[in-house]
């Protein structure tokens, strides 16, 4: 014995085979594509705009060139040179480049002159 049940409004059908224990169901996919089509336009949106949420933490930083580093801190490339040579500003090498992180840098600078103080 098979038992029809019709939705008129999205011409989709369940079918119910007691004797088979078996449900069929038929699904137009004309009224499916668009519900498919939204929720995946939905989640798509729903992931970028918790990715454009995230902000950087606070330990994620720039690099500085010498130049950068000697304009943020307000002092001259010798001045810089010195402070590297002595250990007071931290830095890096890639290749020959030196470079500055600037959370690190205004980090030591902060630490210095509440040494100071």
């Amino acid at each position: 014995m098979t038992i029809n049940v019709a939705t008129a409004k999205t011409n989709n059908m369940l079918l119910l085979n007691k004797n088979s224990n078996e449900i069929i169901i038929k699904i137009n996919l004309d009224t499916l594509l668009p519900e498919l089509k939204e929720l995946v336009e939905n989640t798509i949106k729903t992931t970028i705009e918790a990715q454009h949420q995230i902000e950087p933490s606070s330990t994620q930083s720039d690099l500085l060139t010498r130049l950068q580093t000697c304009k943020l801190l307000k002092i001259s490339l010798p001045t810089l040179d010195a402070r590297i040579k002595d250990g007071s500003i931290p830095c890096f090498r890639i290749g020959k480049k030196v470079l500055f992180d600037e959370v690190k840098v205004m980090e030591s600078i902060a630490r210095k002159r509440g040494k100071n103080v």
